[in-house]
């Protein structure tokens, strides 16, 4: 798919086109969801109080894994600033190796 649109953008533009996507899935598991969920559901200020655990868990089951690119799973379950800041260089360290891997 990335490939065929690389030539149609190509030949759009007429010059080479490329496409280079560096995406990544933040996910948690599953009981730090049901805790997130339960406190959007209390917050009045928030509209994400709308889904319930089923809502998610339907939405979820059907959520496909990209197959055509690379792409980084991180974790969000631990939500300590050391987390996040290791989460943040995961992050960084992936997007420069692929880079660089160009």
């Amino acid at each position: 798919m990335v490939r065929s649109t690389e030539a149609l953008l190509a030949d759009k533009f007429k010059e080479p086109v490329r496409i280079d996507i560096r995406a990544f899935l933040m996910a948690c598991d599953f009981e730090t969801t049901k805790r997130r969920i339960a406190q959007r559901q209390q917050d009045p200020a928030t509209t994400s109080g709308i889904i319930t655990l089923e809502e998610f868990e339907r939405g979820h089951a059907r959520l496909e894994r990209p197959s055509l690119y690379e792409y980084l799973e991180v974790d969000t379950s631990d939500e300590s600033p050391e987390a996040d800041a290791q989460r943040w260089q995961q992050i960084m360290d992936w997007i420069n190796a692929t880079k660089e891997a160009k």
